[in-house]
Parts: C-alpha cells; structure tokens; sequence
C-alpha cells in the first residue's frame, strides 16, 4: 500500500509538472499564429497547438486518475444553468463532428428545471469523453444526445443521459474490459485511433461519484449506446419559488430500459 501511493503521488507530480512545458509551447504557437501569414506555417503552427491540446487532455485524464486511485477526488457542486452547459457541450464538439460529415443532435426533457446543483466541470468531463469517443469511432451517420428525468426524490433528482453513435461498434465478448483503466478493446484500436484507455475508466468512476451508473449496448459494425444516470439537486430557492414541486414532483420513476429500447426502435 505504501509502494502504491509512493507510484501514485510521482506519476501525479510528474503530470503537474509536464503542464509547464506544454502551456509554454502552446503558448508559443498561439503568439507566433497572431503573426504569421504563410498558409503553409499556419497550418503546421495549428497542428502543434492541437498537439498541446491533446497532450493536455492526456495529462488531465493521469491527473483525474491518480487522484480516483488514491481516494483523494472531490466533487464540487455548484447551481448552474443546465441547458447552457449543455450548449458549452454541444459547441464544443459541433464543428470538428460536422467537418466530419456527421450529423450531431442534443435533445433535453423540459421536465428537466433551468437550474440544478451539481459539478457540472466533472459532468461536462463524461459527456465530453462518450461524445469524443463516439466521434472517434463514427465515420458514416451521426452521433445523438439524449437527456431525460428519471426520478425525484424531494430536492434530489435523477437525470438520465444517452450518447448513441452509428460507429464501428463493440463486439460483445469485449464489452466487459472497457471500464478497465489502461485497457483498448484490442491493440490496434489504439493504434488506429490513439488514447491511453483511461477515458472510459475516469467516466464510469465520476458517474459512480454522482450516485449513479453507467451501462453500454453495442453491437460490431452497428453502433454503440452509452448510458449513465447520475443525482442532482434542486436549487432550494426554485423549490420555495413554488411550482417545480408540482412541475417536476415524485410522479411514478421513468423505466429506463424502456428508454433505451425506444431509441433503438427509432434508429
């Protein structure tokens, strides 16, 4: 145990410390872009900032896990505006998708109130993994967000997320190793289309954070759907307001299944 939190507090200061040298670069093209002018030096000035990005994105998620593993992660729940976090989410992602010849789609339940309290960083973080998953797996169709009420308990409720692609999909034998950290489902994939097989790993441990879970459907060459639910609170001064208790009550809770099966019908 000692020897494990030894490893863990290293590879977490040496992640922390590879952050200088990359923001010192990134920051770097950024200033030499504002000056340049040749088509041929802005592309390649563009690919490095897009490495920094990639490089920062890889450290976040080795930061994020060393902190999971060695128990020391913190959720911090804060109101927010559900629907403009989640139109963050969607600009995010939007062009790069599109570019893609990919058709993306958002929709949220209006029983779902404007406000909620939540970490909405860590829950930007999971659906930004699943959708970039999504994308980079997915060459011909589409990629879906979906985002409904599930339960209520009290000032407690229970959102319930769905990202469907059209992608390469997963075999079944495989399915059971995908929450594994450091795991692809097989070496090429990660040849093919890069990643340190933490992503899904981080995911699945911040849903479980947020009292929820996460599942996956897939099929090979036909897609694959995640779905993950996790527990937010009402922001009591919309309870005292009136009406979302009425609004958005204890009714009968939404079978999920159900949910997912209709998705399926449809597409």
């Amino acid at each position: 145990e000692d020897a494990m939190k030894v490893k863990t507090e290293f590879v977490a200061n040496v992640t922390h410390e590879l952050r200088t040298p990359v923001n010192g670069i990134s920051g770097s093209a950024r200033e030499l872009l504002s000056m340049e002018t040749d088509p041929a030096k802005i592309k390649l000035l563009q690919m490095v900032e897009r490495g920094c990005k990639d490089m920062n994105s890889l450290i976040n998620n080795i930061l994020d896990f060393s902190k999971l593993e060695a128990g020391k992660f913190v959720l911090e729940p804060r109101s927010f505006e559900f629907r403009n976090m989640m139109d963050y989410v969607k600009n995010n992602h939007n062009n790069r998708i599109l570019e893609k010849g990919l058709n993306f789609s958002i929709s949220i339940s209006p029983q779902i109130p404007k406000d909620i309290i939540g970490d909405e960083l860590r829950i930007v973080q999971i659906l930004n993994n699943l959708i970039s998953n999504a994308y980079k797996f997915t060459s011909v169709g589409g990629i879906d967000v979906q985002v409904v009420k599930t339960a209520q308990r009290e000032n407690m409720m229970e959102l319930f997320f769905i990202v469907s692609d059209t992608g390469i999909g997963i075999a079944k034998a495989n399915i059971g190793i995908l929450f594994q950290s450091f795991t692809q489902v097989d070496a090429s994939i990660s040849r093919r289309y890069g990643g340190t097989g933490l992503g899904l790993n981080i995911t699945k441990q911040l849903v479980e954070l947020m009292g929820g879970e996460i599942h996956v459907q897939s099929e090979e060459g036909k897609g694959t759907v995640f779905s993950f639910d996790i527990w937010v609170e009402i922001p009591k001064e919309n309870l005292e307001a009136g009406g979302v208790l009425l609004e958005y009550g204890e009714e009968e809770d939404t079978d999920k299944s159900e949910l997912l099966q209709k998705l399926q019908n449809l597409s």
